[in-house]
């Protein structure tokens, strides 16, 4: 009970002496409260504007084809000036720059980086034998970027990309349907192609092709085997369903193997 009573009264005699202690001044900036201030972080407001955009081999020890892409944006900031702040635990008072919140402060310029691959090339897929390099490609590209770099040339169009991976019987059909055509030949499209290759053809004659991918019905056949959207093969399953650009047609995922 005596020690019980002796903390009980050591801390009313604490908090007595916190309500005499008088809040110490500490000169932190020169100036009056009011003045205008230069913040070592200034606030920003309203819209930015991007400036320019770079592309550069990035500083430090990366893979091959590995670069740094830069973003300069300009963008309002807002006026500061000079307030007293005062901390209730240390009780002392210092002038601080605070934001007046009046957008109409000097334009800075501030710039964002990443580190990627550069333009036409992209990660090597990882092996189904190595799960812990798959992991890294997922969760680590970093790691990957410096280690092995950007290895896999990429195809400036699909287009190409169908030549390169031996399904040109299919690429020249797409030469009869304009639309596609079109398409598949924009940099700017996010389609996916399940292409038959030139072997899966061996055993049908010109009529037979003609019926299936020739004639009024090109656009739609052809059109049906291209996915509305980017499909990584990580992400194809056994029993899925994906959109066409063919109308009311789908593509039905059966099999899915990994090489």
């Amino acid at each position: 009970m005596k020690a019980l009573s002796l903390i009980i009264i050591l801390f009313a005699s604490l908090r007595g002496a916190r309500t005499f202690h008088q809040h110490a001044y500490v000169p932190t900036a020169t100036g009056n409260v009011g003045d205008p201030c230069t913040p070592s972080k200034p606030t920003t407001c309203g819209q930015s504007e991007l400036l320019e955009e770079t592309s550069e081999q990035p500083t430090g020890s990366f893979g091959p084809n590995v670069c740094n892409f830069s973003k300069i944006y300009q963008i309002q900031t807002t006026t500061h000036s000079l307030q007293r702040r005062c901390s209730f635990w240390s009780r002392r008072c210092r002038l601080s720059c605070v934001s007046d919140g009046n957008c109409s402060g000097p334009m800075i310029n501030f710039t964002r980086s990443r580190i990627d691959c550069c333009d036409g090339f992209a990660i090597a897929r990882a092996e189904p034998n190595w799960p812990h390099r798959y992991h890294h490609h997922q969760r680590h590209k970093k790691f990957i970027l410096r280690n092995e770099g950007c290895t896999v040339v990429l195809m400036p169009t699909v287009v190409d990309c169908l030549d390169e991976l031996n399904a040109t019987i299919f690429q020249s059909f797409i030469s009869s349907a304009p639309e596609l055509l079109e398409i598949l030949n924009s940099e700017d499209s996010r389609v996916t192609v399940f292409a038959p290759r030139d072997d899966a053809f061996a055993e049908l004659d010109a009529t037979a092709l003609v019926e299936l991918f020739g004639g009024e019905v090109a656009e739609v056949t052809l059109s049906a085997h291209v996915a509305n959207s980017t499909v990584p093969s990580a992400k194809l399953v056994n029993g899925g369903v994906l959109r066409t650009l063919a109308e009311n047609r789908f593509l039905h995922v059966t099999e899915v193997q990994r090489f």
